[in-house]
C-alpha cells in the first residue's frame, strides 16, 4: 500500500511539473510583445518601413493608417500591407495603387535596403462594406523576389508593365477593366 501511495503522489507530482512546463510555454506562446528588436529581421524591418515612410505619399484622402503593416519573417519574406489612396475614378484608384506599389518596390530594391529580403510581397488594401461593417479589404497584391530584381530596370517599371515584370500580380477584377 505504501508503494501504491509512493507512486501515486510522484505521479501527482509529474502532473503539476508537466502542468507548470505546459502553462509557463503557453504563456510564452501567448505574448503579444512586438518588439521589432527582438523578431528575426526586426532591424531591417524598420529600416524597410523608414525607407517605404520617405517615398510613399502619407494621405490616402480617407483616412486610416497608410501601413499597416511592415515585415520581414525568419525566412526573408517581406510582407508590406498599404491602404489604398482613395480616387474620383476607378480607373485612378488603380493607378494610384499600382503606382504606390512600384514605388514600395523600389524603396525595397533599388538600391537594396538590405541583403536579407528574398521576397517582397506587398498588398494594397481598400475599404469595402459588407453586412459586418466596413473594414480594409485585399484587392491588389504584387510578388517579387531578389533574383528577379536584381535584373530588373525600376526606372522602366510602369502601371503598363508592371504584371509583366514581377513574379505574381493580382488586382481585384473590377479594377482590372475600369475606364471610369
Amino acid at each position: 500500500m505504501r508503494t501504491f501511495r509512493a507512486l501515486s503522489s510522484i505521479a501527482a507530482g509529474l502532473l503539476v511539473v508537466f502542468m507548470l512546463m505546459s502553462a509557463t510555454s503557453s504563456a510564452v506562446a501567448q505574448d503579444t510583445h512586438t518588439d521589432l528588436t527582438t523578431r528575426p529581421f526586426g532591424n531591417e524591418t524598420t529600416r524597410l518601413r523608414s525607407a517605404i515612410e520617405k517615398v510613399l505619399p502619407a494621405e490616402t484622402n480617407r483616412g486610416g493608417q497608410r501601413l499597416p503593416s511592415v515585415r520581414i519573417d525568419q525566412t526573408g519574406d517581406a510582407t508590406v500591407v498599404f491602404a489604398m489612396r482613395d480616387a474620383k475614378t476607378l480607373k485612378e484608384l488603380r493607378e494610384d495603387a499600382i503606382a504606390d506599389t512600384i514605388t514600395i518596390l523600389k524603396a525595397t530594391y533599388d538600391p537594396p535596403i538590405t541583403d536579407r529580403i528574398n521576397t517582397i510581397t506587398v498588398v494594397g488594401t481598400y475599404p469595402v462594406t459588407s453586412g459586418r461593417g466596413t473594414r480594409e479589404w485585399p484587392v491588389l497584391r504584387v510578388t517579387l523576389d531578389a533574383d528577379k530584381a536584381r535584373n530588373l530596370k525600376f526606372d522602366k517599371l510602369t502601371n503598363e508593365n508592371i504584371d509583366q515584370e514581377v513574379n505574381n500580380f493580382w488586382i481585384y477584377p473590377p479594377l482590372i477593366d475600369a475606364e471610369g
